[in-house]
């Protein structure tokens, strides 16, 4: 991993309400190893001059849909998979491009989006999701508009769904849809012992 000094930064470490200016920090692979107001020096370190710039930790943004592609969610829901997966990239990318190193998806995100970004073919932020949502007739999650007294089906036997959400009513349906969303987010803890409703990867 490089080894690289930063010159002439301001720091902000996210805890402290001073951000002094004129700062050096010294980044060996992954780990800052240190920050000072004096000149650092490490042989075969590359050094960067970030011209008076902010250093800072990651922002985590803990609300996100990356495939909310209006804020209409008839809009969203019609616009179709293809136009909402080109603007979970471009959000994607802006997000990280404004120092969000961790984004949440609490509805919609799904595993091949995860997946694209893991194999380096979205410039994200890291991708945590939680599948769609679970909503029940009429609520959060029903995008149904007023002259529309249908779901369509297309989710499964427990209910509908559309962009972001699965619609589920009572207990059996909500048992069922959540059954329907584990194993993708499943799929992201493999090996790494964790348990969700009972199983044990």
């Amino acid at each position: 991993m490089a080894r690289v000094v930063l010159t002439n930064a301001r720091v902000f470490d996210g805890i402290s309400s001073d951000c002094p200016e004129g700062m050096s920090v010294f980044i060996d692979g992954e780990t800052i190893c240190e920050i000072s107001a004096t000149p650092i020096n490490v042989v075969g370190a590359g050094e960067i001059d970030v011209g008076g710039g902010t250093l800072m930790p990651g922002l985590i943004d803990a609300h996100v849909h990356a495939y909310a592609c209006d804020v209409s969610t008839q809009k969203i829901d019609s616009a179709g998979e293809p136009y909402r997966t080109a603007h979970a990239i471009r959000m994607l990318g802006f997000a990280l491009g404004c120092g969000f190193t961790t984004v949440r998806d609490v509805a919609g995100g799904d595993y091949s989006l995860s997946q694209a970004i893991n194999d380096g073919l979205v410039r994200a932020p890291r991708f945590l999701y939680a599948g769609k949502a679970l909503s029940m007739t009429g609520g959060h999650g029903d995008f149904r508009q007023m002259s529309e007294f249908n779901h369509q089906q297309g989710y499964c036997s427990c209910g509908t769904s559309n962009a972001l959400c699965v619609i589920a009513d009572g207990i059996d349906e909500c048992i069922k849809a959540a059954r329907e969303e584990l194993p993708t987010r499943r799929a992201l803890h493999q090996g790494h012992g964790l348990r969700w409703g009972g199983i044990t990867d």
